[in-house]
């Protein structure tokens, strides 16, 4: 959980962000996810939706707005 904004282009700004297991299904990808955020190396906002590329095709997270 967090918030996020880009304010200018090539500009990004994360909030604190909570992360917890409590509601996570097993196989959940929390601990990947947590590890790998030192590796974005650039982001796209599209239809809402925030993606953010890791570094050498490491994968691409998904953020989608709350609804």
């Amino acid at each position: 959980r967090g918030t996020w904004k880009s304010s200018e282009p090539n500009q990004l700004e994360l909030s604190s962000m909570a992360l917890t297991r409590a509601m996570c299904p097993p196989g959940s990808l929390h601990d990947r996810m947590v590890s790998q955020l030192p590796y974005v190396r650039s982001y796209v906002i599209r239809d809402g939706h925030l993606f953010l590329s890791l570094m050498a095709d490491g994968g691409i997270f998904e953020f989608e707005p709350m609804r």
